[in-house]
C-alpha cells in the first residue's frame, strides 16, 4: 500500500485496496491511477537478508530475490530443461539466477508456482559477474516481449521482469480489468531503474 500511495499521489492508506490472483500476484483492486500510470502494478519478493519490490507503470513486473542455500540441486531436476541444467554445471549461483528468472516471470504474469517451470527455458546473458540480461522460450516459442534484468546484490540474486499486458494469467479476471491501457511505444525498453537500497 505504502508504495501505491507513493507511486500514485494517494493520501489515504486505508483507502488503498489490496486483492490477489489465484497464483496469489498483489493488486490494486479499484485505484484511481494518474494517466501516466494507468497499468501500475507491483511485485515483491523476499528471501535470505532482503525484500525487494518492483513497481511498473505500463508493463506487467515481477521480481524475484534468491538467496545462497544448501539445497541438493538434484531434488529440483524437474524445474530446469536439460539445457538450464548444462548452463547450471553444478553451480548455485547460475541456477539460482534461472530460478530468480522463473519465479519473476510467473508473478509477473500473475500465475505464480502453478506455472511448470520447466516449460519455460531462459538464456542468460551476463554483462560482468554482478549483471545479466535474459529471454525466454515457453514451450520453445521464444516470448520477444518479455524483457528481464538480473542483479547480484551482496550474495543473492534478484530478478526483475517486464512483460506484456497480454500475458496476464488471471482467473477470476479482476487483475486483467484494472490493466486495460495498451502499453506506449517502448515501454518494454524502458532504460531499467537501478537498485535502490533502504
Amino acid at each position: 500500500r505504502r508504495c501505491a500511495s507513493l507511486c500514485l499521489n494517494l493520501d489515504q492508506l486505508a483507502s488503498i485496496k489490496v486483492a490477489r490472483t489465484k497464483g496469489r500476484k498483489p493488486f490494486l483492486k479499484h485505484a484511481t491511477k494518474p494517466d501516466d500510470r494507468l497499468n501500475f502494478n507491483v511485485n515483491v519478493s523476499h528471501e535470505g537478508r532482503y525484500v525487494v519490490l518492483a513497481a511498473e507503470p505500463w508493463c506487467l513486473c515481477g521480481i524475484d530475490v534468491a538467496a545462497p542455500r544448501d539445497t541438493k540441486l538434484d531434488s529440483l531436476k524437474q524445474t530446469l530443461t536439460a539445457t538450464e541444467w548444462a548452463f547450471v554445471d553444478g553451480d548455485d549461483k547460475r541456477f539460482r539466477a534461472l530460478w530468480a528468472c522463473k519465479e519473476a516471470f510467473t508473478k509477473a504474469r500473475g500465475d505464480g508456482l502453478g506455472f511448470p517451470f520447466a516449460d519455460a527455458e531462459f538464456t542468460l546473458i551476463y554483462d560482468g559477474d554482478a549483471s545479466f540480461e535474459a529471454s525466454v522460450a515457453v514451450d520453445g516459442a521464444t516470448l520477444p516481449d518479455w524483457r528481464f534484468r538480473g542483479e547480484t546484490l551482496n550474495d543473492h540474486v534478484c530478478v526483475a521482469a517486464r512483460g506484456p499486458v497480454s500475458a496476464i494469467v488471471d482467473g477470476e479476471g479482476a487483475f486483467r480489468r484494472t490493466m486495460a491501457a495498451p502499453l506506449p511505444a517502448g515501454a518494454l525498453d524502458a532504460p531499467w531503474p537501478a537498485f535502490s537500497y533502504l
